[in-house]
């Protein structure tokens, strides 16, 4: 009853490091410049990076196994009374298409304009002003992915999804409009709530729709897909943005891709087919 809000505060590492990192690697850029605040920032890194590895080691079995950076809960029962899905199988299983065209699309969207986010920032609010956006975006991330972790088993995953990939939609349009401090804020912290989502939510999809002993190969499945499609992100919206010239083309392709991930994820497997 309890895995959203567990998964939700595994996968809130990265958020954090994000309050965190960014708005000290611009600080450490302006202070010392690019190549010695990078210096710097890795050895911070590795100093904090030891003890946790070194308490890890010391208990061996402690880790489970992982699936896209979650950790995966243990089959309870007999697994063998499941029979094993074969991948060509998942790959044809309506569900499992969805998914990972949704958050593929999605995650495209999500990935490629937080790796442009500080550049956009920077155009329309300067250096210094751009790091808060990015602390913004992550804080939010961080309160958003508990929120949802707390209510999200007693709702439909993909309704939840849906609706995150509407309120990514909103937060771009506000972002790709908007001219102001203050609107440009709001827009970072929209795109933050869907940010803290948009990783969590297909571990729960999946978790819901196929039994215990098959979740590790279908969001394994899920995830390289994903992995795959999302690596483009950045670069097309690079592309777009040196065509045109600025940021608004490019965060117009990122709402046209959420719009095919709203859609896509509501599509479900059909009522006779049996995972």
């Amino acid at each position: 009853a309890k895995r959203g809000l567990a998964i939700s505060l595994a996968l809130n590492g990265a958020s954090v490091a994000g309050i965190v990192i960014t708005p000290a690697m611009i600080w450490l850029t302006g202070r010392f410049g690019f190549a010695a605040g990078l210096w710097i920032l890795i050895a911070a890194m590795w100093a904090c990076l030891w003890p946790p590895v070194l308490l890890t080691l010391r208990r061996p079995g402690a880790l489970g196994v992982a699936a896209g950076g979650v950790a995966l809960p243990t089959p309870t029962g007999n697994p063998s009374a499941v029979p094993p899905i074969a991948r060509a199988a998942l790959l044809r299983d309506r569900a499992i298409q969805s998914v990972a065209v949704a958050f593929g699309l999605g995650l495209s969207a999500q990935v490629g304009f937080l790796m442009h986010q500080v550049n956009f920032l920077t155009g329309r609010l300067g250096i210094a002003a751009a790091g808060v956006g990015v602390a913004l975006t992550t804080t939010v991330a961080v309160a958003s992915r508990v929120g949802t972790g707390l209510v999200v088993d007693r709702l439909d995953p993909r309704r939840v999804a849906a609706a995150n990939f509407l309120v990514q939609i909103a937060a771009l349009a506000v972002l790709s409009s908007s001219a102001s401090p203050t609107a440009i804020y709001v827009g970072c912290a929209l795109f933050g709530i869907s940010v803290g989502n948009m990783i969590t939510l297909p571990n729960l999809i999946v978790q819901r729709e196929f039994p215990s002993a098959q979740f590790a190969r279908a969001i394994s499945l899920v995830f390289a897909i994903d992995q795959v499609v999302l690596a483009f992100g950045p670069g097309v919206l690079g592309i777009v943005r040196d065509w045109s010239g600025d940021y608004t083309a490019a965060l117009a392709v990122c709402i046209a891709l959420d719009v095919a991930a709203f859609a896509a994820v509501l599509v479900r497997r059909r009522a006779n087919a049996v995972p």
